[in-house]
């Protein structure tokens, strides 16, 4: 499953998020969209993750600091 195999996997992640955070974002939304519409089931601890590492997705694209 996408969300085991790039969400999951630390390593991954991390690559993803090095190599190209723009479609790292874009698979994230996809995930969050397509469980707001009722097409995945996932717990709430897993949207909660997805939407925070969205969001961490979101700012290194914008060039925004955490400190």
């Amino acid at each position: 499953m996408v969300n085991e195999t790039f969400i999951n996997d630390p390593e991954m992640r991390q690559r993803l998020m090095e190599l190209n955070p723009h479609s790292f974002r874009r698979i994230v939304g996809t995930l969050l969209e397509v469980n707001g519409r009722g097409y995945w089931e996932t717990s709430e601890e897993n949207i909660a993750q997805l939407q925070e590492l969205y969001q961490v997705i979101e700012d290194r694209i914008e060039g925004v600091s955490g400190g």
